[in-house]
């Protein structure tokens, strides 16, 4: 898939004198090497705060593209909890939720198919729908490929572009939501391994997750082993992607049978609360 990209990618070139990027080819790319029919795990670890007066807090995410669950831990106490991610709320087990802003982090971490991002996407306005369109009506791929006249037919997405990123590698910007102060921006990896960023712009106010550090993991795809929920200049959040597992059979039934019937009580530490609901919220 990557190297159809980029060789579609420089043979537009030519005749659009740039690199003319997708926003399904982009996810497509995001999402290559997830298998459909094996559920994943993710391991990670966050740093809350400081790490002088913080909290190291350890989660997993399980999905088999349809339901996610997710536990978390503590480090260094036994405070715990086990919870249903339903698309509005963080269900915990034991009569507690936290209200979601955002879908994007989890589906782009545990989804196994990409169409899921992209609809959530257009739901919180990152990406709009006539992004979508690659070719203006007429434009048929089953022709003879000497008849293509792609500089005819392509359609260059202005507000789709390599952006130089401060203090990092350029990455491609997909411009959604562009009402004056307020913004929605994806960032993708230039080398299509993966999304690089999720930016809310707020009034000017910027919260951001941001993924680097990519490598390819057993389950056979690409996923980000740093990231960080960023306010302004500052990482509130630091999380360190430690596993990506696929599990198959018996390993997710056992999974599964974990979280029914919802019984087990929550235990987090007061001091916990507020950067618990920071980490839950824009995700």
């Amino acid at each position: 898939m990557k190297t159809v990209i980029l060789c579609l990618a420089l043979a537009w070139a030519t005749f659009a004198q740039a690199y003319i990027y997708s926003v399904k080819g982009l996810v497509a790319a995001a999402f290559e090497g997830r298998e459909q029919d094996n559920p994943l795990e993710i391991v990670l670890r966050h740093q809350i705060g400081q790490r002088a007066s913080g909290h190291l807090l350890r989660e997993h995410l399980y999905s088999d593209g349809n339901v996610v669950f997710a536990s978390w831990s503590v480090e260094g106490s036994n405070a715990s909890a086990k919870g249903i991610i339903t698309p509005d709320a963080y269900n915990l087990m034991g009569q507690k939720s936290y209200k979601r802003e955002s879908r994007l982090f989890v589906s782009y971490l545990t989804a196994l198919d990409p169409q899921k991002f992209v609809e959530y996407a257009l739901e919180e306005k990152f990406v709009r729908r006539d992004q979508l369109m690659e070719f203006k009506p007429g434009y048929d791929l089953k022709t003879n490929p000497k008849t293509w006249k792609p500089n005819n037919y392509y359609i260059r997405q202005d507000d789709i572009f390599l952006k130089r990123m401060v203090g990092e590698e350029p990455a491609i910007q997909v411009t959604g939501m562009d009402e004056g102060l307020d913004k929605r921006l994806l960032f993708f990896d230039k080398d299509l391994r993966g999304l690089r960023r999720i930016e809310w712009r707020e009034e000017g106010r910027v919260t951001a997750w941001n993924f680097d550090h990519f490598k390819k993991f057993p389950a056979g795809a690409y996923f980000p082993r740093r990231i960080t929920l960023s306010r302004g200049d500052v990482d509130v959040i630091s999380s360190e992607v430690v596993a990506v597992n696929s599990l198959k059979g018996a390993a997710w039934d056992k999974i599964k049978k974990g979280y029914t019937p919802p019984s087990q009580n929550i235990s987090i530490p007061s001091a916990v609360e507020e950067a618990f609901e920071i980490l839950l919220r824009y995700r």
